[in-house]
């Protein structure tokens, strides 16, 4: 069975346990090894996942692309760009 059957498989058996006539002590059990199960199955998708990204990005021909972009697009060459100029302040003027 699949990963992503056993996850389809253990939801129904969520969806379904409260009307299968178990005592509430075993519901409670099998509620927590039904969640259990999800998490680790969903861990084991995650990381086949990252696994195959990886493989994915080695075999790849094509150059890694830069993954930040600058809001704006104004680039300032120097910290005098920033800073306005004495005789540009506005501060003595009246």
């Amino acid at each position: 069975m699949s990963k992503e059957a056993g996850v389809i498989v253990l939801g129904f058996f969520v969806s379904v346990l409260p009307i299968l006539g178990f005592p509430q002590s075993w519901r409670d059990i099998l509620y927590i090894l039904c969640g259990l199960g999800i998490a680790c199955i969903g861990f084991l998708l995650r990381a086949d996942h990252l696994r195959s990204e990886h493989a994915r990005q080695a075999h790849s021909s094509e150059p890694q692309r830069a993954t930040f972009v600058d809001n704006g697009g104004v680039h300032l060459g120097s910290s005098s760009d920033i800073v306005p100029k004495p005789e540009e302040s506005t501060a003595g003027r009246v």
